[in-house]
């Protein structure tokens, strides 16, 4: 269970954030080893199968044949085996994407006879790297045999049925056969292509290495051996990563991964594989020569500067093309102030570096896309108060410029100015300190960015943020005009103040303006001083009226209820009534 442990953190690149050895850190107080906040990754095969695994629902040689089908709605579709042989358990997994909804339970629909017959198996609610997914155990099948499957979720609101499209999902199973080839080996350290031998190999970055199988056959085991220096051979099982793969469809893509803590600078890595089927073996070995690569440790950034990414309609690059979109320029605004908005998209801070043998490769600028150069910002805005704890939060990759990669911080979402910040649920008003981090080794240490040039970092850098909030409504049932009375007479009134809205309220204070007079009211629902009263949907506050006018004239008195939203914090603030009565 710990190989399959160290390989889904391995493969995902859900490396623990480690207590940074800085240079410069912000000059304000921080967590020595603050938070990494992000947004939620894509989920990969290995993910889920050693999730599932974790939690008792796969063995681990079925977690390495776990497979992903495709996405359906807003859900994930896994399978294992990848590619199933007679008597192997059959087992789905639907996950939801984060923000769709949860399922509480489901049930899998299947069929071995294209729906001549079906059947119904009830699923296994449970949560998948913070995720809510259901698991199903179809059962095991002679070979020959297409089972056909749909899935019916129950969510809290609604049922839904996954049918891809009405083809179905589709798990055949084969008879054992003999592999043809395995081969197409790349190996990569967070993005960056390795090619072996020749290229170095860094220390800090797990190797992640992929190689293919064909045809598709059951059954099939592939192992990554591998040792550094003198040591000894590792052999570490290699997990499904694709099927349907390659330029005819036939092919299964594996990963593997050997861990950044036993590439040791200096030495000198060797690996190969071994795919096995139960009717021979083959091997990728360089012809018996073996993968081989030295260790070093990663290049350093030689330069960096902070500045902003602005959109733009377009511009001319200088190939001659047209681009629009957002692009880099120099120079930041202190502070930097977000400022809510439906129409123009917002600047964002972004930082400018330039390494060594890595941001002026062309070929290396898929290692921008994985996280070989970590460019975070770290600040307590992502505690969500300004005297918050510190946390961090990854940079996304803009472009390339000349030899420099260019990453920029989507502080807010444009065209929801109501939505709360990248990165957190909700950010209070003010204005909150911030530094750029930058590292090439994966957080064991740290280079900072600030107030000052390259590499002096300086003081932190402020942000100003700004929510838009909205009114709160209530809808009032009655007039809230009384009729004409004589003086010397009195009359009274009822009025409710409903919550139609689908939220509740927290109901803070209710005040009355004038407080005293002829014009009084009485109200029934709100809370006494210091107090809080929730106001759920459907529920009201009464208002009673009284006017006892001594003298003839008109009169006006009005009602000010202050709420929250429990579901959405843009939604405060005070709703007030205006009251009106006549005397003659």
């Amino acid at each position: 269970m710990q190989i399959q442990k160290v390989l889904r953190v391995a493969l995902s690149g859900w490396i623990a954030l480690l207590a940074s050895c800085s240079q410069e850190p912000p000059t304000q107080a921080e967590d020595t080893a603050p938070v990494y906040v992000s947004e939620a990754a894509a989920l990969t095969s290995p993910d889920v199968g050693a999730a599932l695994a974790e939690k008792g629902l796969l063995k681990p040689a079925e977690a390495l044949q776990m497979a992903q089908l495709g996405t359906d709605i807003a859900y994930e579709i896994f399978a294992t085996p990848a590619v199933p042989g007679a008597s192997d358990r059959i087992v789905f997994a639907v996950v939801a994407w984060p923000g769709a909804a949860a399922p509480t339970a489901g049930v899998v629909r299947w069929s071995k006879d294209n729906w001549a017959t079906q059947n119904d198996i009830p699923g296994k609610p449970v949560q998948v790297l913070g995720r809510a997914a259901v698991v199903f155990d179809v059962g095991t099948f002679a070979a020959g045999t297409q089972i056909r499957a749909a899935f019916k979720l129950v969510t809290p609101t609604a049922e839904v049925w996954l049918n891809n499209g009405n083809k179905d999902w589709l798990a055949t199973v084969l008879a054992p056969a003999a592999l043809q080839g395995v081969g197409s080996l790349e190996a990569k350290q967070d993005g960056w292509l390795r090619k072996l031998p020749g290229d170095l190999v860094f220390t800090a970055h797990p190797l992640s290495v992929t190689v293919e199988t064909w045809p598709e056959v059951p059954n099939v085991q592939v192992i990554l051996h591998w040792k550094v220096g003198g040591g000894p051979v590792v052999d570490t099982p290699m997990a499904v990563d694709a099927i349907h793969f390659g330029g005819y469809g036939i092919n299964t893509r594996w990963l593997g991964a050997i861990p950044a803590a036993q590439l040791m600078p200096g030495s000198k890595l060797t690996f190969w594989v071994e795919a096995k089927s139960p009717k021979n073996t083959l091997w990728d070995s360089l012809n018996g020569k073996n993968y081989q690569g030295s260790i070093a440790t990663p290049p350093k950034v030689g330069w960096a500067q902070v500045g902003h990414s602005a959109f733009s309609k377009g511009w001319v690059m200088p190939d001659g093309s047209y681009k629009a979109g957002y692009a880099f320029q120099t120079g930041l605004d202190n502070p930097f102030a977000s400022v809510p908005s439906s129409y123009w998209p917002p600047p964002k801070p972004a930082v400018e570096l330039y390494v060594p043998g890595l941001t002026d490769q062309n070929s290396a600028l898929s290692a921008a896309a994985g996280g070989f150069v970590r460019v975070e910002v770290v600040s307590p805005f992502f505690s969500g108060k300004p005297n918050g704890a510190w946390h961090t939060y990854k940079l996304d990759f803009l472009d390339k410029g000349g030899n420099n990669w260019r990453f920029d911080w989507n502080v807010r979402q444009h065209g929801s100015p109501l939505s709360s910040p990248n990165g957190v649920a909700w950010v209070d008003d003010g204005t909150y300190a911030y530094k750029f981090r930058i590292s090439t080794d994966n957080g064991a240490t740290w280079s900072w960015l600030g107030t000052a040039p390259w590499p002096a970092a300086g003081d932190n850098l402020s942000l100003t943020w700004k929510n838009l909030t909205i009114a709160p409504q209530l809808t009032v049932s009655g007039k809230t005009a009384l009729p004409t009375i004589k003086s010397g007479k009195s009359a009274t009134q009822k009025v409710e103040l409903v919550n139609t809205s689908n939220d509740t309220f927290a109901v803070s204070a209710c005040s009355v303006d004038p407080p005293v007079g002829p014009l009084g009211l009485a109200m029934k629902g709100c809370p006494s001083a210091g107090k809080i009263t929730m106001l759920a949907p459907g529920k009201r506050i009464t208002v009673t009226l009284t006017f006892k006018p001594k003298k003839a004239g008109a009169y006006a008195a009005t009602l000010k209820v202050n709420l929250a939203a429990q579901t959405n914090p843009a939604v405060k603030g005070t709703f007030a009534v205006a009251f009106a009565a006549t005397a003659k």
